[in-house]
């Protein structure tokens, strides 16, 4: 079963200038988003957090 993990890499090697993401001023390709995923998993295994770990991510509506 594909994986948001295995999707995002699978299109990242198709089309990494295409836009991915669009929030305000944000546009961000999805050789971009795969970097910015990247950055927060490191983040996450900084601080002690392993594969299988589960995160919740909360936030305020705007």
């Amino acid at each position: 079963m594909p994986t948001i993990d295995s999707t995002l890499r699978s299109t990242v090697r198709r089309i990494p200038d295409a836009e991915a993401l669009k929030f305000g001023d944000i546009d961000l390709t999805y050789a971009q988003l795969d970097e910015a995923v990247d950055r927060a998993a490191r983040a996450l295994a900084g601080l002690g957090l392993n594969k299988g770990d589960r995160v919740a991510l909360m936030s305020t509506m705007r």
